[in-house]
């Protein structure tokens, strides 16, 4: 088994997110994960025609999400990164927990980012920051790279 690392820039994990937000790549990726299919398996599990399945395949294909390898006249494909899709079916599976940090765990988040701690804020009576706008995200990763 040949492994490859390949450095991923933001835009080309953007593309990979763009390429798997639809249902039926989605759904490939899932049936994929149990085992090799071959195209016509694939087809009769999805319930979709041959050439939109082959499609969405060749896509997969592309982003080397997927490979093959022939069976005779068959064209059986298989996961080439496995973990991108165990990794899918987690999110899947258990969902988007959402978080609701009450206002001052999220000073004393946002104080950490700055090496500060709540304490040292200084407050107006209402509880809210004298020290005037706060800085960007930008800024403040620049300062944490130094």
């Amino acid at each position: 088994m040949i492994m490859e690392q390949k450095h991923l820039t933001l835009r080309d994990h953007a593309g990979l997110l763009r390429l798997l937000g639809h249902p039926v790549r989605l759904a490939i990726i899932q049936r994929l994960a149990a085992g090799p299919r071959c195209v016509t398996d694939i087809q009769e599990l999805l319930e979709k025609p041959q050439a939109n399945v082959s499609q969405h395949l060749m896509a997969l294909r592309a982003h080397r999400i997927v490979d093959h390898y022939q069976d005779g006249k068959l064209r059986c494909y298989y996961l080439a990164r496995p973990g991108l899709a165990k990794l899918l079916a987690d999110v899947l599976e258990n969902g988007y927990a959402v978080v609701r940090p009450s206002p001052e765990q999220v000073r004393r988040d946002a104080s950490r980012l700055r090496g500060e701690t709540a304490a040292e804020i200084p407050r107006n009576g209402r509880g809210r920051q004298l020290r005037g706008r706060p800085r960007r995200l930008a800024e403040l990763t620049t300062e944490q790279n130094r």
